[in-house]
């Protein structure tokens, strides 16, 4: 308990930023002296920060405002044109600008952008002051789009970083790895520690990761280093730790990153399978999620499809559910709400009681919803009418909330006699409503 006496401490400004750059370095020099390298790395800061001026980038020219950059191309090309008759030949035009490279920080590439704009006349010559408005806008345009490289790739470091530190927190290493090793030894069937590289393709694309097509077929091309024709754990658990990573920072850069955006993005998606009714079937709008490539773990979709609400016939209306699940899918993907997820998300696995879901840990709700599943089953056929599945559903969790049930029956996929395989939905149950659990705590 803490004393009311205790002395109250505050953060110095700027300190939380500080220490996770600090912290952000160490890892990425991965150093043996720590307290060397924080010497150093703090005796550099305190330089950077008293001599601002010493430390500027020296590659970042400034560059010249519109009206500047208008008056020294004018300028380039008076001194061009010997005979004063406001014409160059291409040439002499392309000299300009080759002489203007470094001075505007402009590459070849760039001065191919800007000749493509010069028209000549008939007798092949180029009036340039007529040129020159033209000229300033293709620089300008030049310029714009290197600022949005340079944001992008400044996004995809921070959002690279981000993904780390979600994955670390929101998911601590020992779960994410003890999640990897679960996955290894189920496909390890012979238990000899290495998988096949046919074991590995199969263990990975029944992985609940995530992985997408392109993603898999990376790992299959790093894996097995050492050219045994083997994949050991040693082997599997870091490189998966990496693409999950590079995975997850990829999803926050590209995805959509504002409600309106995933709304357009989902009413595209399923308006495009949707039938003249605008519904679909609750099994199709799984296989699109799963197909979009937004980085969701099958988990997450199941957990997303809470938001269904399904009519008699069992169709969903695409637009409603667009409009529903976007906010829900928004947290997921928003580069700027990950590191407040990860850290509520610890907030929530410390508090009391976690781990319970309508009573049930994971061992427990497996049993409960089988031994309801198989009261049902009276041929033990292993399936079940979709109508008996949620009935057992509800059986054994009497206080089961409608969207939470309806994240449950998303799991409930029919064969062609429309029967599920029961067993497939007690084994995931838990952890699709552990996971919606984890999101409305946080909320």
């Amino acid at each position: 308990m803490t004393s009311k006496y205790a002395r109250q401490f505050s953060l110095p400004e700027g300190f939380p930023q500080l220490l996770k750059d600090f912290t952000r370095e160490v890892l990425r020099a991965q150093t043996e002296d720590v307290y060397k390298f924080g010497y150093e790395y703090f005796t550099e800061a305190i330089k950077r920060r008293d001599n601002p001026d010493q430390y500027a980038d020296a590659t970042q020219k400034a560059r010249l405002s519109p009206e500047e950059l208008q008056e020294r191309i004018t300028s380039l090309f008076s001194e061009a044109d010997a005979d004063g008759n406001g014409v160059l030949d291409r040439k002499e035009f392309k000299n300009v600008f080759n002489g203007l490279k470094e001075e505007l920080d402009l590459d070849a590439k760039d001065v191919m952008k800007i000749m493509a704009e010069a028209d000549e006349n008939d007798d092949g010559t180029i009036e340039y002051n007529e040129f020159v408005p033209i000229a300033v806008d293709v620089v300008n345009s030049i310029y714009a789009k290197q600022d949005f490289e340079a944001e992008q790739e400044g996004r995809k470091e921070e959002a690279l970083e981000d993904a780390r530190d979600f994955l670390l927190h929101g998911m601590p290493r020992e779960e994410l790895e003890a999640m990897l090793r679960d996955v290894f030894m189920k496909a390890d069937r012979d238990g000899n520690g290495s998988l096949s590289r046919k074991e590995f393709a199969t263990c990975i694309k029944e992985a609940d990761l995530g992985f997408t097509r392109k993603e898999i077929n990376v790992l299959l091309s790093e894996v097995d280093a050492d050219g045994d024709g083997l994949v050991s754990y040693e082997e599997f658990v870091p490189l998966c730790f990496t693409l999950l990573v590079e995975m997850v920072s990829e999803s926050l850069v590209e995805a959509p990153q504002e409600e309106e955006e995933l709304k357009e993005f989902f009413l595209q998606l399923l308006g495009a399978a949707a039938d003249e009714e605008n519904k679909l079937h609750h099994t199709e709008i799984v296989a699109l999620l799963k197909q979009a490539d937004l980085g969701l773990t099958r988990v997450q979709i199941h957990a997303i499809m809470s938001e269904a609400e399904e009519d008699d016939q069992g169709r969903i209306d695409y637009e409603q559910l667009s409009n529903a699940m976007a906010g829900m899918v928004l947290c997921l993907v928003n580069v700027q709400m990950q590191q407040d997820r990860a850290e509520a998300l610890q907030g929530v696995r410390q508090s009391e009681g976690y781990g319970f879901v309508y009573g049930y840990d994971a061992d427990g709700m497996y049993n409960a919803l089988m031994g309801e599943f198989q009261k049902l089953d009276s041929g033990n056929q292993g399936a079940l009418p979709r109508d008996y599945v949620k009935e057992s559903i509800t059986t054994a969790m009497p206080d089961i909330s409608p969207k939470h049930c309806q994240a449950v029956m998303s799991l409930a996929l029919p064969d062609e006699a429309g029967n599920v395989a029961y067993a497939d939905v007690a084994a995931e149950a838990y952890a699709v409503l552990n996971w919606l659990a984890e999101q409305e705590q946080m909320e």
